[in-house]
């Protein structure tokens, strides 16, 4: 993938990013690789079918490991969580003894089955690996962890679903203390942000929030101490915002609301 392509999807430009493929297919219709990446930005735009028809068309060229996974992302999207599996498992195989790359693998089959509301059978897959993963596969496991309860808590949240946003959020900030999240390289992880959007750099930043939320709800005077680290980790540029932030929260979380 070019720097260009790479760039317009992180920064979720994925039009500039599909017509950067679609030319480079147009100017070379046996290249594969082009097939899969659109096939990737097109899943992002949840253009599921078209995703897996550049899928299909990228394996009628060549069999590859980014080939069976951009299928199994696109079966994943159109909920059939079966033949997306296999699928993943196809392209694990073709990774050649290479096992990196069939845990990075592993970890997208997660993703995607999360993301296709499967969210108790993802956080399982990927809570078993992390207990018997170490050093880097084990962070990269934390981080797929964090993100996972994060988005579960925020959902949570906006339904005033405080037990379960209490659930989730504590399971994120108990990884993001073990794993030190702060200080990692996130940077690493980058293609989770080329294939899913995720922006990974506000991610510790985001389960603080959302602790902060729950304590405030809960009146717990812990929330102004959650907030000051916040603001204490983050740059002048950020501050006002959350200082911003944190007074409209205040008046909106201290007042009653009703548990489900």
């Amino acid at each position: 993938m070019s720097t260009t392509a790479r760039t317009a999807c992180l920064t979720a430009d994925l039009s500039t990013a599909v017509d950067i493929f679609t030319e480079e297919i147009t100017a070379d219709s046996s290249n594969y690789v082009c097939y899969g990446n659109r096939s990737i930005v097109l899943a992002r735009q949840c253009q599921w079918d078209a995703a897996l028809e550049d899928a299909n068309q990228c394996l009628s060229i060549k069999r590859s490991s980014i080939d069976y996974m951009s299928k199994g992302i696109a079966l994943c999207g159109k909920g059939q969580i079966r033949e997306a599996c296999s699928a993943f498992d196809l392209a694990s195989k073709m990774t050649t003894g290479n096992s990196a790359s069939r845990h990075h693998i592993f970890l997208i089959k997660a993703i995607a089955t999360f993301n296709a509301n499967e969210q108790d059978e993802a956080i399982m897959c990927v809570n078993d690996m992390a207990d018997v993963s170490e050093d880097a596969n084990l962070l990269s496991c934390n981080v797929v962890q964090t993100y996972f309860y994060a988005q579960m808590g925020l959902t949570a949240l906006s339904g005033n679903i405080l037990d379960k946003a209490v659930e989730h959020i504590t399971a994120a900030v108990d990884i993001v203390t073990s794993c030190s999240l702060q200080t990692m390289d996130l940077s690493v992880y980058a293609e989770f942000g080329v294939i899913f959007g995720w922006e990974l750099d506000s991610l510790w930043q985001t389960v603080n929030k959302c602790n902060c939320l729950i304590l405030l709800r809960a009146g717990r005077v812990e929330a102004l101490e959650c907030y000051l680290a916040l603001v204490t980790a983050c740059d002048e540029d950020q501050r006002a915002s959350l200082r911003d932030w944190f007074a409209r929260m205040e008046g909106v979380w201290s007042q009653p609301h009703r548990q489900r």
